[in-house]
């Protein structure tokens, strides 16, 4: 048995200057996680000094003459080995080498991928010995394409947006992103909600290695949501204005290591024919609409990339044409089916070989707590594995902090499919959850706790009726367990005066109609309330157990956990737990007041009140240092536009009067106030963001 293998802060790095932009960033984030580990900058070389013949550690090309295997092969595949004093992180390719340097940096180093998003930071060392036969090997990943579409970000758009306003997401932020794809052992990445084919953050992506994609609305990264008023937009009519924008996206991204998305669909998230009054009325045409206009983007994306992957995202309407035999898709061109929101594939068993999967784990308005069960990934996406699909597994991921456990297991899965389809999905989903905590809470009886409370988190009623059939409601998911979309026939009389679809919030509004005599409750209202708290009262004995115990646990947390416990476990219980009990006393204040007893209409009030200032209380207190804002732009599920309902509410109770209200924020406000701190440049120079995009496109064309 040869020498161990000694690491500490004086062993060199050996990596050539001829390694790619994206190989060079991953150095420098390894050279930050040696630096958390050791106290000390690594040495890194191009060689190493004639006199030097201890250990060292070499990277790509430096490491090909002191391998002990031949070249590695496949794609993005890697090997981390040692050879007598050498250890050598080589990959197939760029990603592969980079996935190789982040694997050192987690099963060497100690360091979290997670860590700058749930301050977990690695211990400190002064010495790391690894054994002589020490190998670390990454085969083909399970999806070709695995990666983030960060969408709805209220939080990061809203409380970290780029200072110069040329990107909706700081850079600083932005990059960490892009690290934790990586780290994740995952490829692409489409970088937001509304992002235009020119940003800077594009050229940055593929900097770091990554694929560039876009959206099921964006087309080759056309922001639809800035259609000029002025523009017709009929595919039918007018063709060649679509043609001609298609074009210019093509001509922006043509230099990029692109992930390519066809679509068509509507000026936002919805169907064509809802903003065209030439659309067929029919299935069969609009399908053939959707057809031709995505034929022709492949036909000019082959133009300038004839080997580039293509995906088509079916969403919603999408699905039901292509099922229906409406849609022809493209020879080569990936199919890729997407989950209801609540993490449910809408493919109805039509999945074959090649398909990828566009997977919610971050719910429409709900961007701040697990949503989506590891068991429903594992369940769903594995459906889809198991029929040969492997094209690309693309993640709605929202705010990305709130989901360590959903997004990490389903990025887990993405990388390797077939280590998490050997068990029934649920045993599956517990030994995961077991596993996180083991490599997150020193001590493993706290880690046992953790991992059972976590469990039973996603086993409350919140995460137990996802599908349509199943729901109380139909769709009783949509936020947190009180935000309940209202789907049942028998509510139209209510649904005529509803104009959103977040039940706490029409209540409220209802009751301060009621409240200053314009309105009246009617017999419908006092149903609907009853049926509505009987959803939460589910909880009722489940939640408040699980609160209790999470609190009751904190102070037995060791103190390197504890922010993450903090803020992964007890956040998003105290957020659920105290949004059902704020629902059940609104509802109570509601039938109080029916039956003429305002002294029990208030207290209920003031107990809702109560139980959202509880919520506020818990963002504060995870709210560190570089996340002291984090939720100051909460807008999709808009806490404080419902409390301040609540508070206006009890004001006229008292007899005080109407008081200020802060605006609801729906998703068209949301784009509005990106729109803003970008100033609104893209509306003057779409489809580009830049006034110089099309100056530069054109003298290219010249030269």
């Amino acid at each position: 048995m040869g020498a161990a293998f000694a690491i500490d802060r004086h062993t060199p790095i050996v990596m050539w200057k001829g390694e790619t932009v994206g190989v060079q960033k991953a150095l420098d984030d390894l050279a930050n996680d040696w630096y958390t580990v050791f106290g000390m900058e690594p040495h890194v070389l191009e060689e190493l000094p004639q006199f030097y013949h201890g250990p060292a550690i070499y990277v790509g090309e430096a490491a090909e003459e002191h391998a002990k295997t031949d070249r590695v092969i496949g794609r993005e595949c890697y090997r981390v080995e040692r050879n007598g004093n050498a250890l050598t992180l080589r990959g197939s390719d760029e990603l592969g080498l980079i996935f190789a340097i982040y694997r050192f940096s987690e099963d060497v180093l100690g360091v979290d991928p997670w860590y700058f998003w749930n301050d977990f930071l690695p211990k400190k060392q002064d010495v790391i010995t690894l054994p002589e036969d020490f190998e670390l090997i990454g085969k083909e990943p399970s999806f070709r394409y695995r990666g983030f579409f960060i969408n709805n970000e209220d939080l990061l758009t809203g409380s970290y947006r780029d200072p110069y306003g040329e990107n909706q997401i700081d850079p600083y932020y932005f990059n960490k992103i892009c690290e934790l794809i990586l780290r994740l052992y995952g490829n692409t990445i489409a970088p937001g909600t509304r992002i235009y084919p020119d940003e800077t953050a594009r050229d940055f992506i593929s900097a770091r290695g990554l694929y560039v994609n876009d959206h099921h609305v964006t087309p080759l990264g056309l922001n639809v949501y800035t259609w000029p008023k002025d523009l017709p937009f009929s595919y039918i009519t007018n063709p060649e204005v679509f043609e001609d924008l298609w074009k210019k996206c093509i001509d922006a991204q043509k230099h990029r290591k692109m992930l390519w998305t066809v679509t068509f669909r509507g000026k936002g998230d919805g169907p064509f024919w809802h903003m065209d009054q030439n659309a067929p009325a029919d299935n069969a045409g609009r399908g053939a609409v959707i057809s031709r206009a995505i034929a022709k983007q492949v036909e000019m994306i082959r133009a300038v990339q004839p080997d580039a992957d293509i995906i088509f995202n079916m969403y919603e309407e999408q699905a039901e044409l292509y099922k229906e035999g409406h849609l022809q898709i493209p020879e080569g061109v990936i199919r890729v089916w997407s989950n209801d929101g609540a993490g449910y594939l809408t493919d109805a068993g039509r999945s074959e070989v090649g398909d990828g999967v566009y997977f919610h784990v971050s719910a429409c308005r709900n961007r701040i707590t697990e949503a989506v069960s590891p068991a429903t990934c594992y369940q769903e996406i594995g459906r889809l594995r198991k029929k040969g699909g492997d094209g690309c597994l693309i993640i709605n991921v929202g705010n990305i902090r709130p989901f360590p456990v959903s997004l990490g297991s389903a990025m887990k899965f993405a990388y390797d499919a077939e280590r998490y389809l050997q068990k029934e999905p649920h045993a599956q989903m517990e030994q995961t959850i077991a596993e996180y905590a083991q490599s997150h809470y020193d001590d493993p009886e706290i880690a046992a706790k953790v991992a059972s409370i976590y469990v039973r988190l996603f086993d409350t009623s919140n995460f137990r009726y996802p599908q349509k059939d199943k729901a109380p409601f139909g769709y009783g998911f949509e936020c947190l367990g009180m935000y309940k979309t209202m789907w049942r026939a028998d509510y139209n009389q209510v649904l005529t005066e509803f104009r959103q679809s977040l039940y706490m919030h029409e209540l409220a509004r209802k009751y301060i109609r009621v409240l200053k005599g314009e309105e009246e409750f009617s017999e419908i209202w006092a149903k609907t309330v009853d049926d509505f708290n009987s959803v939460p009262h589910e909880d009722t004995a489940y939640l408040p157990a699980l609160w209790k115990e999470s609190q009751a646990l904190i102070d037995e947390i060791p103190a390197r956990s504890k922010d993450l416990f903090l803020e992964n476990v007890v956040t998003p219980i105290r957020a659920i737990h105290f949004l059902n009990v704020a629902m059940e006393h609104e509802g109570l204040s509601v039938k109080a007041y029916m039956r003429g007893e305002k002294k029990d209409a208030i207290a209920e009030m003031q107990a809702a009140i109560d139980a959202m200032e509880e919520i506020f209380k818990g963002f504060h207190l995870v709210e560190s240092v570089k996340w002291q804002v984090w939720y100051k732009h909460e807008y999709l599920a808009c806490f404080v536009h419902a409390h301040n309902l609540m508070e206006c509410i009890l004001s006229l109770l008292t007899g005080k009067g109407e008081t200020i209200v802060r605006p609801f924020y729906d998703f068209g406000a949301h784009n509005k106030h990106v729109s803003l701190y970008q100033f609104e440049r893209g509306n003057q120079h779409f489809p580009y963001f830049h006034a110089h995009t099309a100056e530069l496109l054109a003298k290219e064309k010249t030269e």
